[in-house]
């Protein structure tokens, strides 16, 4: 039986013609800084990589969604369920009662 040698790509798995998934993080930042995407498509285009403004705002919202928790996750299931003692419909000691209204 001959050993194969375990196969270890170059590239992080998805689509290789993705240029800027490198810069994922770096856009964020930069983003988050305040600046605009064709800031930052300008500054990816000192560094070689030409590509749209529309590509750099996808790039960040795939870098933003990938860092996003779901928020049934941080909340507790009991914040979550609205009980209805607790809703704006719930009955309060100064309001008739179905009955007493019909007698």
């Amino acid at each position: 039986m001959q050993l194969v040698p375990k196969l270890v790509p170059r590239e992080p798995p998805g689509r290789t013609g993705r240029k800027v998934s490198a810069y994922r993080d770096e856009i964020l930042r930069l983003h988050a800084e305040g600046y605009t995407f064709r800031a930052i498509r300008d500054a990816l285009l000192d560094e070689g990589i030409d590509v749209h403004v529309t590509t750099v705002q996808r790039e960040a919202a795939r870098g933003a969604a990938s860092r996003r928790r779901p928020a049934s996750a941080t909340m507790a299931p009991a914040a979550r369920a609205v009980r209805p003692a607790e809703s704006a419909m719930a009955w309060s000691p100064g309001q008739r009662t179905g009955k007493e209204i019909a007698a």
